[in-house]
């Protein structure tokens, strides 16, 4: 086992599960780099090449270009859109695009999220031009992304390793790009543009070209691949977990920091809710930012119907209810078989530790 991340509070976060994994800022790059897409890849490249035949082997890859601020190569950066530079604010270019220096340090990565709390809070508003301008560098950076994980199918073709190996492909979170207000992602939101992501998996006995309609949760792809491998001694909740079946979905459910939200079929409820391992200033401040972005309401959409999520139901109090009690009792439980608890078994140093690493990187 092993693999690359992109910075050191993941390779710290996940050590325990991977083992021992390789942050490239820290050995073949730096934060907020243009290459760093390529040296995850290059690690991974070279992780196969040392590793891929000495027998089973499970490598993770972690990728983080498609994010602000969005640093590409000079042939990746202007592939989308037809908008200059010249016709949108410097200041936005400057730190959302910050082409032309050589390390984007710590003032910079302010700025940038300072722009991104006033955009979400109504205090800077930005036209379409400017808005369209942004989806562009988004779209240019999700694409040079995508070469570089095709990168790491040609290794494993290449290398003959394509038969016997399986291969999947799971983004953590999309961007609103202001479809509901905000700009960015790790707001207050759960609308379907944030979570609703990326999957794709191919690998030996797997259908070629199916697309699999239903929602499928985050942890009960790991169970699946598992059983999937031909894994030994899972959990017995774990046996039998279909994600190909369209037949009896299961609920999924999106746990964020201000709301909970599930979705069962087309129906979906975000509720608000404060994650309760928050001390009771945190929570505090978090119920103020909510309040302040009037965003303490519950809402009930049908995605079938509503697939932006635009028009909130408010004439369906049976189903609402529905919704509310598979979510209660969800958030009740330790769900352990899929491996989400409202519980946490970090101590108080290490919980601090993580959270200042994450707060570094504009997560918190």
């Amino acid at each position: 086992m092993g693999g690359a991340v992109t910075f050191r509070f993941f390779r710290r976060l996940l050590g325990r599960i991977w083992g021992d994994l390789e942050a490239v800022t820290d050995t073949r790059s730096s934060n907020y780099a243009k290459d760093l897409p390529r040296a995850v890849s290059d690690a991974g490249v070279e992780w196969l090449e040392t590793h891929g035949h000495e027998g089973p082997f499970a490598l993770f890859l972690h990728y983080d270009g498609p994010h602000m601020p969005y640093r590409l190569p000079r042939e990746h950066a202007h592939r989308f859109g037809e908008t200059p530079d010249s016709a949108v604010d410097p200041t936005i270019v400057r730190v959302l695009f910050p082409q032309d220096v050589d390390r984007y340090d710590d003032e910079e990565a302010g700025a940038m999220f300072r722009i991104i709390e006033d955009v979400d809070r109504g205090r800077r508003r930005l036209d379409d031009a400017t808005r369209q301008w942004i989806i562009d560098r988004y779209d240019d950076s999700v694409r040079y992304n995508d070469a570089e994980v095709g990168r790491i199918f040609d290794a494993v073709t290449r290398l003959g390793l394509d038969n016997d190996t399986i291969i999947a492909v799971v983004s953590d979170h999309g961007e609103e790009l202001l479809d509901h207000g905000h700009l960015a992602h790790a707001g207050i939101h759960l609308y379907e543009e944030t979570i609703r992501t990326v999957g794709l998996v191919r690998g030996p006995g797997l259908p070629s070209g199916l697309r699999v309609a239903r929602p499928v949760s985050h942890v009960q792809l790991w169970p699946w691949l598992l059983q999937v491998a031909g894994a030994d001694h899972q959990p017995p909740a774990w046996t039998g977990l279909d994600l190909l079946d369209e037949i009896s979905p299961s609920p999924v459910f999106c746990i964020g920091e201000f709301k909970a939200a599930v979705r069962s079929g087309d129906h979906k409820l975000i509720r608000r809710r404060i994650i309760p391992q928050h001390g009771r200033l945190k929570r505090l401040k978090l119920w103020l930012k909510m309040a302040l972005m009037k965003q303490l309401g519950d809402e009930l959409f049908d995605l079938a119907d509503d697939p932006l999520e635009q028009s909130a139901i408010t004439s369906n109090p049976a189903l609402e209810s529905q919704l509310r009690t598979l979510l209660e009792e969800h958030l009740d439980s330790d769900a352990v078989d899929l491996g989400l608890s409202g519980k946490s078994d970090l101590n108080a140093a290490e919980q601090a530790r993580i959270e200042k690493e994450m707060q570094d990187l504009g997560y918190m």
